[in-house]
């Protein structure tokens, strides 16, 4: 039987319309039965307001865990080598044993990747979360 994430592989990524953010937030509603409320942007595709807009929700919307994630937790990604925390978000998902990330990527659309794999793909792990 197929896992649920493998029907979100291949959307698009298109910047301020279905971005990480609305990636994430259409998952979690359909998947999971979360609502998570994405603020009004005034520059949608700059990625630096994005990563403000993501780190807002902390505690907000979402929190921080320590254990390892499960399936529907979030989780919070920076660039590889990157001072600019927190700039992008996926969601667990664990289609095997090993945990993975469903996330939407500019000029790659939605994947699933290893979590253990991500450093290799040009993403550190800053942390993950359960929603509210």
């Amino acid at each position: 039987m197929a896992h649920w994430s493998e029907k979100w592989l291949g959307r698009d990524f298109v910047p301020g319309e279905h971005d990480c953010l609305h990636f994430v937030r259409d998952v979690l509603r359909v998947e999971f039965g979360v609502r998570v409320r994405i603020p009004v942007r005034d520059h949608p595709v700059r990625i630096r307001a994005m990563a403000r807009e993501i780190a807002a929700g902390k505690g907000e919307v979402a929190m921080p865990m320590i254990c390892d994630p499960d399936e529907g937790d979030g989780i919070l990604m920076s660039p590889h080598g990157s001072t600019l925390g927190g700039s992008h978000i996926g969601i667990c998902a664990k289609p095997g044993d090993e945990p993975h990330v469903l996330h939407c990527v500019k000029d790659l659309g939605s994947v699933l990747w290893p979590l253990q794999g991500l450093d290799g793909r040009g993403w550190q792990v800053e942390g993950a979360y359960r929603w509210l």
